[in-house]
């Protein structure tokens, strides 16, 4: 159509003088260039009725090769039948995709054998199961629970999830700020960053992995390590309890811990600080490691094996301050301790 339309103009402007011809094929190159670069439409798939050509099956399941939603493209699951689609390569959608929209995760199962990429303002309503790395890009909206056996998870800036996230083996998670995810982070072994502003569930991991949140960042659950540094930003709220078995524990100024701070029994080795004006509403306890509790600062108590306790100005504990083998304590001015000081 575009080249017989330009042919035909073409042969017009062969009938025009010298000057009109010139004036003529200059427009005609103008009209070429806005017919050849309309953005193409975007693609509907439909499941079971209209499948992209790299993939088949019926009645509820199905297999693809790489699955490509280009920007725009939709993918809808029609029969309201519970589907599971397995991409035995890469899932990439463009920008302001969607799959599965106005559905249910329940009726929908991803599983990815490759890498999964979600390109920024996509919409997935389905679970997304795989191996490779999962990256969701900024303000994206995944209704279903996340999981890759040994990759990364990353979540970008303003995106919302509406279930967990699942490393089973090893991999890191990334949160990007102003971010929300409704259910846990939970890597067996890998670091957790939150970034500013975020709100998640718990954050677990299982045997080793540092845990990082940004600045007024909020965690609706406990924080939890087997090994490895825990570190919460500055007007952080954390509504559990904050524990590592070995590691330091950093409580960023302003910041709060609805529960307790570690656990004598299990945490065996550790420094913890406590920023000032931040609030412990539960004890802080560690096996072998010093307690530093900021200015203006409060806890409901403070206890360590081995190290020592110091309470900066203005502060408050409103139970006792215990050293069991070893660790001098040293009480700012103006502060109030409301138990006994044990060394």
């Amino acid at each position: 159509m575009i080249f017989n339309l330009r042919t035909t103009l073409a042969d017009v402007c062969r009938l025009s003088g010298h000057d009109g011809r010139r004036q003529c094929l200059s427009r005609l190159g103008v009209l070429f260039l806005l017919l050849t670069c309309l953005p193409s439409k975007a693609a509907n798939f439909n499941f079971p009725g209209g499948l992209p050509s790299n993939c088949s099956g019926s009645y509820g399941n199905y297999t693809c090769g790489d699955l490509v939603l280009g920007a725009g493209d939709t993918l809808t699951i029609e029969s309201g039948t519970v589907t599971t689609i397995r991409i035995n390569g890469d899932l990439t959608t463009g920008d302001s995709s969607s799959i599965n929209a106005g559905g249910s995760a329940s009726i929908l199962k991803l599983v990815v054998a490759g890498v999964t990429t979600l390109g920024a303002k996509s919409s997935v309503v389905s679970d997304i199961t795989g191996v490779g790395v999962i990256n969701i890009g900024d303000k994206n909206t995944v209704t279903g629970t996340l999981t890759t056996d040994n990759a990364a998870v990353n979540l970008g800036d303003k995106s919302n999830v509406t279930g967990s996230i699942f490393t089973r083996v090893t991999g890191v998670i990334t949160i990007g700020n102003n971010s929300t995810v409704s259910g846990s982070l939970n890597t067996a072994t890998g670091a957790i960053n939150v970034g500013d502003g975020s709100t998640t569930g718990a954050l677990i991991s299982v045997s080793a992995g540092a845990i990082t949140t940004g600045a007024a960042s909020v965690t609706n659950g406990s924080i939890s390590t087997g090994a490895g540094a825990v570190t919460t930003g500055a007007a952080s709220k954390v509504s559990g309890s904050v524990t590592t078995s070995v590691g330091a524990i950093t409580i960023g100024a302003g910041g709060t811990v609805g529960g307790k701070v570690n656990n004598l029994d299990t945490s065996t080795a550790g420094a913890v600080t406590v920023g000032d004006f931040g609030t412990i509403t539960g004890v802080i306890l560690t096996g072998a490691g010093a307690v530093t509790l900021g200015e203006s600062a409060q806890a409901a108590g403070i206890a360590t094996q081995d190290g020592a306790i110091t309470v900066g100005t203005l502060s408050t504990v409103s139970g006792s301050l215990c050293t069991g083998n070893s660790g001098a304590i040293t009480v700012g001015a103006s502060s109030k301790v409301g138990g006994n000081v044990i060394t």
